[in-house]
């Protein structure tokens, strides 16, 4: 490993960041034509990922992560790897996009144990379980976390150590476990250095634990022995909100409500805090021990008209059955009001959220996850070149003598049976439908996900749709053939179309496979010598011999039979 890795961290970590990628990206571009240094280049492109990622440019981070990954897969170099895909979930977390965060994650984890890397396993974990807290799934978290804080044959760094105790004292304050929470956290923050605004909040929140247990004292006396940092941290709103909420749950399970309001009525200034539910709560609660249930009223109106933007349904709803004002005789009418209110914003936002999940579906029919990701981030696809890549068409042969005897509805009905099919295999075989040119469907693999599988994959795929069609004639008793053709090669893919967008690939290797595919045989799957060269120690190919290809000449190509 070259020093260059060495130097390029300790000027981002020593505040120079923009000189650690210029660093960092000059190196790459000057070594990465002759393939020397692979290790260093793999780190290199991890690091930036990391940059780019803690600097919150997106879209940089998940192309030097995916650029990562290609290099190390091409050379197998699996110690890296499980750290490059850990990082590119970490891209995809940070857009809640949690099904490829967690894909990519599991990808690492496989990697970590497959190479025995109990060093890294433990931050892959710790991302899994922090996921899962994110998504609500506390005690899976938790399950996923424990083990690894009691088995000491992992290799946990100070820094792992302490996010790891920190995450399972979140989570046991979840589960209203606050001795757990307590233990864990003291855990957690005793060798921390008190570098970041994460380490703080997590700190702020023992005298709230304290407080829980009915340990007053201790609360008190953490509480007075933080006042002077938190003087010195007054821009952070989390920070400041959490703490002013300490001293008002302090005061409020001390019984000195009127104290407590003080608190929490600061505390609430800082919208949509980590606590901001419980201090909500907390104050409705005050009030109505003050006799001030009128304000009460207002409160928790207040909280409900923000909640469907902040919060899921069931937090309101648990909201709104704790609303002691809804008890009250005194206030029913009030009462009704806001439940109506609440019925009336609980509809709204179950409309918006389902109008949401209708249009992310729709964008994700129309184009690759990964696309549907920049589209929406930045209103704009880049065309992407790459280097390595599968390309197949096929045709459905004899459509036309069997659908002129069928009426408009049995074709499309015919079609779409055939192509959810032909798509439902192509997901299995992690290949990418591109669109379908009349009776032809074309795909690839590799784009746009590089996949150094992907010519054995589509290959597969080619196999599964000729089986799928016979079935498919069979049961319907009709006779449609395929022509199939697969080429092998380079391309550009990118999305064209502003109003009706498409996304789409072109290139040699494009060209070259639908001329495959139109120059083939029924019942056969025609490839390149490209393909045959490339296949020929894992599958058996009968040799067609020289064919003339318009636009291209003689070439020779060859038939697949089967795999050996």
């Amino acid at each position: 490993m070259e020093k260059i890795v060495g130097e390029v961290l300790h000027l981002f970590e020593t505040g120079d960041i923009n000189k650690s990628i210029e660093l960092a990206v000059n190196y790459i571009e000057n070594n990465t034509a002759n393939n020397k240094n692979i290790a260093t280049l793999v780190h290199l492109y991890n690091d930036l990922t990391m940059f780019f990622h803690d600097t919150k440019n997106t879209k940089k981070a998940i192309f030097y992560a995916k650029k990562g990954i290609e290099l190390a897969n091409s050379f197998n170099y699996l110690e890296i790897l499980a750290s490059q895909y850990m990082r590119l979930a970490n891209v995809y977390g940070k857009f809640h996009i949690n099904d490829q965060a967690l894909f990519f994650l599991k990808k690492a984890k496989q990697i970590a144990q497959q190479t025995n890397n109990r060093e890294i396993l433990p931050s892959i974990q710790f991302n899994i379980a922090s996921l899962y807290f994110d998504l609500g799934k506390i005690q899976k978290s938790l399950d996923i976390i424990s083990p690894i804080l009691e088995d000491n044959n992992y290799v946990l760094k100070p820094k792992v150590y302490s996010y790891h105790n920190l995450l399972a004292s979140n989570c046991f304050a979840h589960l209203k476990n606050y001795k757990a929470a307590l233990l864990y956290s003291l855990k957690g923050l005793e060798n921390a250095k008190f570098d970041n605004d994460f380490l703080w909040q997590e700190k702020v929140k023992i005298p709230i634990y304290y407080s829980c247990l009915g340990e007053m004292e201790k609360a008190q006396e953490l509480l007075k022995s933080l006042e002077n940092k938190i003087e010195q941290i007054s821009e952070n709103e989390e920070i400041l909100s959490t703490y002013q909420y300490a001293w008002g749950l302090f005061y409020k399970q001390s019984k000195d409500f009127n104290n407590a309001l003080r608190f929490l009525e600061k505390a609430i200034e800082f919208p949509f805090t980590e606590f901001h539910f419980e201090i909500y709560s907390d104050l409705i609660s005050c009030y109505h021990s003050l006799g001030m249930h009128q304000k009460a009223i207002v409160l928790s109106d207040e909280y409900l008209k923000s909640a469907n933007r902040y919060y899921v349904k069931e937090r309101a709803k648990r909201l709104l059955k704790m609303s002691a004002f809804l008890e009250l005789r005194e206030a029913e009418s009030e009462a009704d009001k806001s439940k109506v209110l609440f019925d009336q914003e609980k509809r709204y936002r179950t409309n918006i959220e389902a109008e949401k999940i209708k249009f992310d579906e729709l964008l994700s029919n129309i184009l690759p996850q990964q696309a549907v990701i920049e589209l929406k981030e930045n209103d704009f696809v880049k065309p992407q070149k790459y280097e390595s890549v599968s390309v197949l068409f096929a045709e459905l042969v004899n459509l036309n003598t069997i659908l002129d005897n069928k009426c408009p509805e049995e074709v499309i009905e015919l079609l779409n049976e055939i192509i959810t099919a032909f798509d439902k295999l192509a997901i299995a075989h992690k290949i990418e439908r591109i669109k379908t040119i009349g009776s032809t469907y074309m795909a690839v693999a590799g784009v746009p996900l590089p996949n150094d599988k992907h010519l054995t994959n589509i290959m597969a795929f080619a196999q599964s749709i000729l089986k799928e069609l016979s079935k498919f004639n069979k049961n319907k008793n009709t006779d449609i053939k395929l022509k199939i053709g697969v080429d092998s090669g380079s391309l550009i893919a990118g999305v064209v179309g502003h109003r009706k967008f498409a996304y789409d690939v072109w290139g040699d290797t494009v060209n070259t496979a639908a001329r495959m595919q139109s120059y083939g045989l029924t019942g056969k799957i025609q490839c390149t010598n490209k393909v045959y060269e490339q296949l020929k120690e894992t599958y058996t190919f009968e040799n067609r011999g020289m064919i003339d290809i318009k636009g291209k000449g003689k070439m020779n190509t060859w038939f697949f039979v089967i795999r050996k």
